[in-house]
């Protein structure tokens, strides 16, 4: 009885036990740099979503939609290309100032900066262009082109993502989470 008792506690004890197969991952811990980085690239990230999202919008309403409301679709991506921008302006000089990472063995930022340069230069000719082609006398220009000049911005958010994928592995030391759904999703918020 008393040996059954003891087996029975020791394969209590053994099953309680951490199998080798179970891994914890920890949360890294960033410093303050580490944070506002990635907390000014993930708002920037957001930023250009809706410059995405609203050309996607403008894409799908092209065939059906009245010339008021792909006017409106227009302003709309024209709003969201400014405010992109500013926020690329805004990650570019935090991105800057960090002077991360250092050293800087894959050349992470340079290419950063070049593709940040590229990105606002695309998002001002974007804010510009669409704001243009609101106009009620431009609908058929807008029905017809605008959808090439808002796949110009998107190609150019495809062609920044890689350069702020390696950044943010080099610099902050975390992986880069590109496209997440739905509200709290969001990697900045804990």
């Amino acid at each position: 009885m008393k040996s059954r008792t003891i087996l029975f506690v020791l394969a209590l004890a053994l099953g309680a036990s951490p199998l080798a197969a179970q891994q914890v991952i920890k949360k890294p811990v960033f410093d303050s740099v580490q944070t506002s980085l990635r907390n000014t690239l993930y708002a920037l990230r957001d930023s250009l979503q809706l410059v995405d999202a609203a050309s996607a919008r403008l894409v799908r309403d092209r065939a059906r939609a009245s010339d008021a409301l792909l006017a409106a679709r227009a302003r709309s991506i024209a709003g969201r290309c400014a405010a992109a921008g500013r926020m690329a302006v805004v990650a570019r000089e935090a991105v800057a100032q960090a002077g991360r990472p250092a050293p800087d063995k894959h050349g992470a930022l340079p290419r950063l900066d070049r593709a940040l340069t590229e990105l606002k230069t695309q998002l001002g000719a974007c804010s510009t262009e669409f704001q243009a082609l609101a106009a009620t006398e431009k609908a058929g220009e807008l029905r017809d082109y605008g959808i090439g000049k808002g796949a110009r911005v998107q190609q150019a958010i495809r062609r920044y993502e890689p350069s702020v994928r390696l950044y943010f592995d080099q610099a902050i030391g975390d992986r880069y989470f590109p496209n997440l759904a739905g509200a709290g999703a969001t990697p900045t918020r804990e």
